[in-house]
């Protein structure tokens, strides 16, 4: 947990955060280029093969690509595998994808201007 005040801290240290004109190129590129490559209608027919790393697909795999080809926008890579979820659990996994690419593509559809999550995610993440 982060105390309040660290919390109003790091929220206002954030707001007033810019990036260089170039690494933001290269963050609307890459946010392109997964809306492009994972989009609805790919998530949709997306098999355990393409989403579950170590299956033997890297290119096109949802889950090597969101750890290893992301690194510009924060990256994820290294750890447990299963931070991604369970098989079992994959048509869940598959409903929350597609229910995140529905938002508007906006940071308010997902945090609060305090920095909590909305409701809209916050009651669904869970279920998964």
């Amino acid at each position: 947990m982060i105390r309040e005040d660290a919390k109003g801290l790091i929220i206002e240290h954030a707001n007033k955060f810019k990036l260089p004109e170039e690494k933001t190129q290269e963050i609307q590129d890459k946010r392109k280029y997964f809306q492009t490559e994972f989009s609805k209608e790919k998530i949709t027919s997306l098999d355990k093969d393409h989403f579950f790393q170590g299956k033997g697909i890297k290119q096109g795999n949802f889950t090597y690509e969101l750890e290893w080809n992301s690194k510009c926008l924060g990256g994820i890579g290294g750890g447990s595998v299963y931070k991604f979820g369970y098989e079992e659990d994959f048509d869940k996994i598959k409903r929350l994808l597609l229910k995140l690419l529905s938002a508007e593509n906006s940071i308010e559809q997902f945090y609060t201007h305090d920095g909590d999550l909305i409701k809209f995610f916050k009651r669904d993440h869970k279920r998964c």
